[in-house]
């Protein structure tokens, strides 16, 4: 798979309730490192309430087989999270 700078992918999750109904506490484990934040459910691929899915985030740089990418949400800790180009899917080029 191809990636550049910029573009949307889909990251997998596990999320739980947020503060609000439209927000998500959302955490990304991968073997490189954790990201945890909260994110509006407009962001995730299935809104749902807790559970596992996938948050969008924008590719910042790839190197070889691993990636660093920007989550849509907001972080508690780091804002920029790195990860494996394996476990993300890029979103769709057409979307409504």
């Amino acid at each position: 798979m191809s990636l550049r700078f910029g573009q949307k992918v889909w990251v997998p999750c596990e999320v739980k309730p947020g503060a609000f109904s439209n927000e998500r506490l959302v955490r990304v484990i991968s073997p490189i490192g954790d990201w945890i934040g909260f994110a509006p459910t407009s962001v995730l691929k299935e809104p749902v309430v807790t559970g596992e899915t996938a948050v969008q985030a924008m590719v910042l740089d790839v190197t070889g087989v691993e990636l660093m990418l920007q989550i849509f949400g907001d972080a508690l800790c780091n804002s920029a999270h790195a990860d494996l180009l394996s476990r993300v899917t890029p979103v769709d080029a057409v979307q409504a």
